[in-house]
């Protein structure tokens, strides 16, 4: 571990989600050997200020010291936010501009639940969501794994990346696309073919000699029918 490591509890840190059993995680047994700290609710440095809040809890309101000193004042905290499109219908999470703008007392907002990586910056301020530190599943097949420098002076942050392989695999989700589309080729079909005027088993008839389907496969599909 890093000397001077600070760090707060995401969703999957704790059991149940619930920060009361903090006290059984793997970071409380790494704080307790003083490999690590937690953050509590402010650390004071020579240069900045820096604010926590875990997973579930709202953002803390800095000191009126911190508000109106010229010391870069610092929020890390685990937090759903996005940025451009919504990332799912109905998603109740604030956006990071919006997020940005509400916590205007912090110069820099560091928050981690989204595996995305994005930087939002707003007079002068920035928000900063570094993603996930590996690729996780296949839809990050084009994620660059990276670590974040902060330039406290100027407020900037530069992204460090990883160096990463191509250990991510597609192959399963281009077969399940590909047996989709055959599905939906399949109902498209049935849709366009359809006759009202004929019953059932004409239509299904007519479709088998239109599409020369063996009888094997018609004589399974009508034992499917009358079970």
């Amino acid at each position: 571990m890093p000397d001077d490591f600070y760090t707060i509890y995401g969703n999957h840190d704790l059991p149940q989600h619930n920060l009361e059993l903090a006290y059984k995680t793997g970071i409380h047994v790494l704080e307790r050997a003083g490999f690590l700290r937690v953050i509590k609710e402010s650390e004071n440095f020579d240069k900045f200020c820096m604010y926590g809040a875990h997973w579930l809890q709202d953002a803390p309101v800095p000191e009126l010291e911190s508000q109106y000193s010229k010391i870069p004042t610092i929020l890390v905290w685990h937090t759903m936010t996005w940025q451009g499109k919504e990332p799912w219908h109905g998603c109740t999470d604030p956006a990071s501009k919006q997020l940005l703008k509400k916590h205007s007392e912090y110069d820099l907002i560091l928050t981690g639940h989204n595996h995305k990586t994005f930087v939002e910056r707003h007079e002068g301020r920035v928000l900063l969501n570094p993603g996930s530190i590996f690729r996780a599943t296949a839809d990050q097949d084009e994620h660059r794994p990276c670590v974040w420098l902060w330039y406290a002076e100027a407020n900037t942050v530069e992204p460090v990346y990883i160096p990463t392989t191509d250990c991510i695999s597609r192959t399963h989700l281009e077969v399940k696309q590909e047996r989709d589309n055959r599905i939906e080729a399949f109902i498209s079909t049935l849709n366009t073919d359809w006759t009202p005027e004929l019953s059932f088993e004409q239509n299904m008839e007519e479709f088998r000699k239109a599409n020369n389907v063996p009888e094997e496969v018609m004589q399974l599909v009508y034992e499917s029918i009358n079970r």
